[in-house]
This record gives structure tokens, C-alpha cells and sequence, in this order.
């Protein structure tokens, strides 16, 4: 077990690491979150959801801040630190080319999350609210700013072309696309440079390709037991995965929390 005197900030993925499928968390790692926080340690949600697609079971474990859209919206605590958005002229020849597919393409912003195709063969989460017009009006897009998108399935290669300016998170099944210059690490990056904790006092907690940047360059990564292959090679540890509380394990060797590892 390593026990740390020093002031810790700790990064922790939402979707396959703290919870799955708008679950509530494992108890027993959100107790665990909240006791070394207790310590005097600082915990952030770092996730690739935007701001508008969280729920209440994740953010009542008590945090910072939030590192969301992989990056492309931070806060700490009451503070903005960063809201980047795809701008209407990156995202509406995105919006046309989907807009008579059969895959699912979704708008992720501040304040919920919308699909653009309404005949697509994938069945989109209740909470996804249509948009059934193939350009919005401008008003639409001002009242609601958009951080990620989301296409499920491959991006064909007229679609990758239109998303030269984004920066494409590929995983196995669908693929995420955030404004440039956007990613979890530098969203670390920025929240350690606010609250004066240095790189080699932080934690990452990910599974999945959008995490691989924030384990490589936190000072220590865990990847869980149920991350893929390549997010297992690049941690520093692999603890189990998320349905076996996974987080409160890891905690447990670096923190004196006496739980079972």
C-alpha cells in the first residue's frame, strides 16, 4: 500500500470505469471517491460525455470539478475554465451528409443531446431529442451550443473528410468527434495548472480510447480490468473492472481506506 501525504487530484472516467449504462455508480466506489477526498485530496469527473448527458447518481458522489466532452468543457468548481463548441460551419455539412443515413449521429451539448437522422437503424436512448428539420435555424444552433458529436458505426471517407478540422476519438463501435485541440490530458493539464497540483501528484481511472491520453500523462493511470487491450499496455496499473468496484481496489493500495482489495 503507498500512502500519500501530499495533496493528490484524482481523474475518473464516467462510462465503463465509475459506472455503465446510466447506472448508478458501484457504493462502494463512490464512498471510496468520497473518503480520499475527505483526506484533502481533489476528485474531477473526466468524461467524453458533454455536460448536458450527466445525471444525477454520478455528480451526487460530490466532485471539483468536471472535465467533460473530453476536454472541450471544463469547470472547477463554480469556475469555467474552457467551453470550446463545433462551430455551425463545421458541424452543418456533417449534419446534411447523416441527415438520409442509416447510422446514428448524435449532438452532444450543454444542454441534452439531439439525433440528426430520423429513419436511422439504430434505436437512439429516449432521452435523445430528434431534430427533425435538415438545417436547423440559426436560432437552434445559438440556443443550443453543441461540444461532441458522435456517429455510430465507421465514418465513411467523404464523413472523415468533412471532419478535418475535429479531432476523431475512434472506438470499436462509433467514433467521437471534439473541437481541435481537445482531449482529457489537456483538460488535466488545465485544472492542475488552477488548483497548483503538479502532473506527478495525479491519478487517471479509464477504459476505453479516449482515456488513453489522460493515463499516459497523469502520474500514475489505472486502466480497469474490463478496458481494452491498448488502454491496459499503457496504465501503470490495471485494477478489476468496474462491476467489481474496481475503483475502491485501486483506492485501497494508494489510500488508507481499510477496504477489501
Amino acid at each position: 500500500m503507498t500512502l500519500y501525504m501530499t495533496q493528490k487530484a484524482l481523474f475518473f472516467d464516467l462510462d465503463g470505469t465509475l459506472a455503465c449504462n446510466n447506472l448508478p455508480p458501484h457504493q462502494e466506489d463512490a464512498e471510496a471517491i468520497r473518503r480520499v477526498r475527505a483526506m484533502g485530496n481533489r476528485v474531477f469527473l473526466c468524461t467524453g460525455r458533454s455536460m448536458g448527458f450527466l445525471y444525477p447518481e454520478v455528480l451526487d458522489i460530490g466532485f471539483d470539478g468536471i472535465v467533460a466532452g473530453a476536454g472541450a468543457h471544463i469547470v472547477v468548481g463554480d469556475k469555467l475554465l474552457l467551453r470550446r463548441r463545433v462551430s455551425k460551419e463545421w458541424l452543418l455539412p456533417l449534419f446534411e451528409h447523416y441527415y438520409d443515413r442509416p447510422q446514428l449521429f448524435v449532438l452532444e451539448g450543454e444542454k441534452g443531446m439531439f439525433y440528426v437522422n430520423i429513419g436511422c437503424q439504430v434505436q437512439p436512448p429516449r432521452s435523445y431529442r430528434p431534430i427533425p428539420a435538415r438545417r436547423p435555424s440559426d436560432d437552434w444552433f445559438d440556443s443550443n451550443p453543441i461540444t461532441k458529436l458522435t456517429v455510430y458505426g465507421a465514418p465513411d471517407q467523404e464523413a472523415l473528410r468533412l471532419m478535418e478540422e475535429l479531432r476523431v476519438i475512434r472506438h470499436p463501435d462509433y467514433a467521437e468527434m471534439v473541437p481541435a485541440g481537445s482531449s482529457k490530458s489537456d483538460g488535466m493539464r488545465r485544472v492542475l495548472e488552477e488548483i497548483g497540483i503538479s502532473q506527478e501528484n495525479s491519478m487517471a481511472f479509464g477504459d476505453s480510447p479516449n482515456d488513453l491520453d489522460m493515463l499516459e500523462w497523469a502520474g500514475i493511470g489505472i486502466a480497469m480490468g474490463n478496458a481494452i487491450e491498448a488502454v491496459r499496455a499503457a496504465a501503470d496499473e490495471v485494477t478489476a473492472p468496474q462491476s467489481q468496484a474496481g475503483i475502491a481496489k485501486a483506492l485501497a493500495r494508494h489510500f488508507p481506506l481499510s477496504i477489501n482489495r
